[in-house]
């Protein structure tokens, strides 16, 4: 074989330029990078705004909580750093939204680097990363004023944020006043729902028994209070040494919340009927001062140490009157004051390349006071003309865990053992009063311990497609009650063994078919401490019969899910089974004016059965959004009409939400939420009670030019879609 070279004329050619547009999402590795520019109208004034309309990513719009393609988020980074911790709302919340450019979802997040390549948690956080400047310190003011209410009152919505990213230092301030209702803070004191961080810390917190008057808040907007909130919150990251940094975040919430509510109830019992209505005017002024500091020090690149302390202090004043029926008119005071520390400290030891060590303290104490006074008598109405309720509840609560970290190939396990103590009291008195003088009608002096000591371990298989993880706890759990007004003590010692198995299938790299199913016990709760009456609120008393025995609910979960973010399209469904065999059931007494609630422990055979579907797809064509979700839950429960006599009751809800969006990129764009949602009960002796409602809201949004920026938001709510009787609420924005 023989090659001929020959010379021949060579051109330049013209180089050849291939354009096109950045995907607005993009997969690398563990991390969703999401482009804000791509699906922001320029209406969204905070984080969270940008936030709900990401696919793949959901905001409960009443918690504040944040998951990614089904999992909840551990904490919102700031440039890489974990500037927020759990109480991450306060970055959501907070944050403007015109400084970000982009949301990355970081999954299998871990802040631990000693566990790196030993932990299987499935964690997710989200980074934040902000728009480039040559100033390490910026920062933004807004000042809204207006007119409210019939006098013409003053309307005020005012912000300031400072954001500081350096190499040494990060830090996050924001102070705020408002009077229009709007909750900047990370706790509801309008709802009375849980912040993230306080749905972590319930585990060790003690527990109000007397409620404080509330208001439900329909997602983020709140039409149903007027508030007057001061809330001014810092956080700050400092790197004191290459090895050590040091974390503190500091909030403080003043607020003075009034509302008017008219309840109107039917009672069935039986063949009779009773209806109680009440027109209420409420106030409540909350008043909260938290601060965390948190140190941690990289020893070596194979050992950790982690220390976090935590205080917050918090008082609620609280007045309600009440015209109700029988009753001219009630009036109600609560003052509640409430402390709670708790320390956190973690050490990590890497033994070597497939093991490590890690040993965690936790401690909490945690101190409520009430005093509640009701105008006239609630218990004797016509002998005394008021009661006065003293409630103290103490709880302390420590517990250390060592846990061994491990891997064998693809396989990876944990071994942990932990012991802990648990101790809490609880006082209350009910004083009724005529003529000044006071006679003490019920008394309870409570003592509970549950020292425990439990063994456990997590293993995780892969077995390529399929992963198969298998947890169990083996605990022994000692509990000791007693009652110092009379002397009764019951004691009870349990061993129980909690399984849980979890299959994941993989039926491509982008879809996945899980089941799960656990068996758990838990041990008495605090509302089911005392055996005496405690009054709730003026339609409301309590009490219980004390019973030690464990509850067990079995839980079986089927899931679905599938993620095509490069087409924009995720959707999936999932149901959840679960039953009770043990648990404490409700015996009322009804009166015209007062709801007698006696808990008994007895075996039942409680059902849930929740289904929730949901579609998230981004149409090119039109340039829109889409996403639909539908949850049903249906609930089988019991309860007692009188001692001895069981119903059997069932309730079922039905909540669909669509949600459409245009993200042209012209003048004009457009959204709407439609939110349906179908309550019915039934119980053994009665007849079947239906409730529907809808709700609207949508935004409509002109921008003739970048500078000029127009949008009207209209809310619509109709409680009970059969009375037609519905509310519309319209706002008007205009910033230049």
């Amino acid at each position: 074989m023989r090659c001929i070279l020959s010379k021949r004329n060579v051109k330049n050619l013209q180089p050849i330029i291939v354009t096109a547009k950045s995907r607005p999402i993009q997969v690398k590795n563990d991390t969703t990078i999401y482009k804000v520019k791509a699906f922001s109208d320029g209406t969204e004034q905070k984080l969270a705004d940008i936030l709900e309309k990401l696919p793949g990513i959901e905001v409960n719009k009443k918690s504040g909580e944040i998951k990614f393609k089904g999992k909840p988020i551990e904490t919102i980074l700031l440039e890489g750093d974990n500037l927020f911790g759990a109480n991450y709302t306060l970055g959501s919340k907070n944050i403007n939204a015109n400084i970000v450019t982009e949301v990355q979802a970081i999954e299998n997040y871990s802040e631990n680097y000693v566990l790196k390549g030993l932990e299987k948690e499935e964690n997710v956080a989200l980074n934040i990363k902000v728009a480039k400047t040559k100033l390490k310190i910026s920062g933004n003011s807004e000042i809204g004023l207006g007119m409210q209410g019939n006098k013409a009152d003053l309307a005020s919505d005012i912000n300031s944020n400072i954001l500081g990213l350096g190499k040494i230092q990060k830090f996050f301030s924001t102070a705020s006043y408002n009077n229009i209702g709007h909750n900047k803070a990370p706790v509801d004191y309008y709802g009375n729902n849980f912040s993230i961080e306080e749905v972590k810390d319930r585990k060790y917190a003690a527990q109000k028994f007397i409620y404080e008057p509330s208001s439900p808040v329909e997602y983020d907007k709140n039409y149903s209070n007027m508030n007057s909130q001061f809330f001014v919150n810092y956080n700050s990251l400092f790197k004191i040494a290459p090895k050590i940094t040091l974390k503190g975040n500091i909030y403080y919430v003043n607020d003075k919340i009034s509302n008017q509510q008219n309840f109107d109830n039917q009672y069935f019992v039986s063949n009779n009927t009773i209806k109680t209505n009440d027109r209420t005017t409420g106030q409540k002024k909350p008043q909260s001062l938290k601060g965390d500091v948190n140190f941690r020090y990289s020893i070596s690149s194979k050992a950790l140490v982690e220390v976090s302390f935590s205080n917050t202090r918090e008082e609620i004043k609280s007045y309600r009157a009440s015209n109700s029926n029988f009753i001219p008119l009630y009036q109600t005071n609560l003052n509640s004051n409430e402390r709670f520390n708790k320390l956190l400290a973690t050490f990590t030891q890497r033994i070597n390349k497939t093991q490590a060590l890690q040993i965690e303290l936790r401690t909490t104490q945690n101190w409520i006071d009430q005093i509640y006074t009701v105008y006239p008598s609630v218990l004797k109405r016509t002998l005394f003309t008021k009661d006065k309720q003293i409630s103290n509840f103490e709880r302390n609560y420590t517990h250390l865990t060592a846990t061994l970290f491990g891997s064998i190939k693809k396989t990876k396990y944990n071994i942990y053992f932990k012991a802990s103590y648990d101790k809490n009291k609880y006082e209350s008195n009910i004083s009724n009063n005529e003529n000044n003088v006071n006679v003490t009608s019920s008394v309870n002096n409570i003592k509970y311990l549950k020292p425990s000591f439990s063994q456990g371990a997590k293993i995780n298989f892969d077995f390529g497609k399929l992963k198969l993880t298998t947890l169990y706890n083996l605990a022994f759990l000692q509990q000791q009650w007693v009652n110092k007004s009379n002397g009764k003590e019951l004691s009870k010692n349990n061993l129980f063994f909690e399984p849980t198995i979890r299959l994941k299938y993989l039926l491509t790299n982008i879809s996945s078919l899980s089941l799960n199913y656990s068996y758990s016990c838990t041990n008495t709760t605090d509302q089911y401490l005392f055996p005496e009456i405690i009054i709730q609120n003026f339609r409301n008393a309590t009490n219980n019969k004390i019973d030690l025995s464990l509850r067990n609910t079995n839980t079986i979960t089927l899931n679905y899910f599938r993620s095509d973010l490069y087409n924009q399209f995720d959707n999936g469904i999932s149901a959840t089974f679960q039953t009770n065999g043990r648990d404490y059931l409700p015996i009322y007494n009804i009166t015209d004016t007062l709801l007698y609630t006696t808990f008994s422990m007895e075996n039942v055979d409680n059902k849930i059965l929740d289904i929730y579907l949901y579609i998230n797809k981004y149409i090119p064509k039109i340039k829109s959004s889409l996403k639909f979700s539908l949850n049903n839950t249906t609930n089988y429960y019991n309860n007692f009409l009188s001692p001895g006599l069981v119903r059997r009751n069932t309730s079922n809800t039905t909540t669909a939400v669509i949600f459409f969006k245009t993200i042209f990129k012209g003048k004009f764009n457009f959204e709407t939420e439609n939110s349906f949602t179908v309550n019915n009960s039934k119980s053994t002796f009665e007849n079947v009670i239906s409730l529907s409602s809808y709700i609207n809201n949508a935004k409509y949004i002109f921008m003739p030019n970048k500078k000029i920026k127009m949008f009207i938001v209209s809310d619509y709510y109709l409680p009970d879609i059969n009375s037609n009787k519905g509310t519309l609420f319209l706002n008007f924005n205009l910033s230049f």
